[in-house]
């Protein structure tokens, strides 16, 4: 992982004095990934939110939707639904507006799991429904599993315990 910090501290040096914004917004993505690892969600937001500037600034919708995703995950698991909602709801319309069935299956059942938290069990499941449905329809069926211990899940609550 060290090593793999490290080549992205230096794409990001590299990219920052070159001017190249594409590049650095790439390697704030990667560093923030390998951030995330050791438990440093605030250094990890930090990149995020530069990359998710360059991305609005550079006009890249697909490249910009995956950081406010990124964001949300981290919001969410530090139990700021609220915050983590504004911006998946951002991020779905990206999504929708781009015709990208990955990037809104994530998001959707990312907006489940943000749901059920919430103690929103009929929202969860629709939401989780839907993003299954939509993986299986385009034929992302390693997503499409993963999704369906979310449904499973989601359906589980609404039964409440047995």
């Amino acid at each position: 992982m060290e090593g793999a910090a490290a080549l992205q501290k230096e794409k990001e040096r590299i990219c920052r004095g070159s001017g190249n914004q594409r590049g650095l917004q790439s390697s704030l993505g990667s560093r923030a990934s390998i951030q995330l690892a050791p438990g440093d969600s605030e250094g990890a937001l930090t990149l995020l939110r530069e990359q998710e500037q360059i991305c609005r600034t550079l006009n890249t919708p697909a490249d910009l939707q995956r950081s406010l995703g990124n964001q949300g995950v981290i919001l969410k698991r530090r139990g700021e639904l609220k915050r983590a909602l504004t911006l998946y709801v951002e991020q779905e319309r990206i999504c929708r507006a781009l015709g990208n069935p990955e990037g809104l299956a994530t998001n959707l059942a990312n907006q489940s799991l943000r749901a059920s938290r919430k103690g929103k069990p009929h929202e969860a499941l629709t939401l989780a429904e839907e993003s299954y449905s939509l993986a299986r329809r385009h034929g992302l069926d390693g997503l499409a599993g993963q999704i369906e211990s979310i449904v499973e899940d989601a359906r589980r609550a609404l039964v409440g315990p047995q």
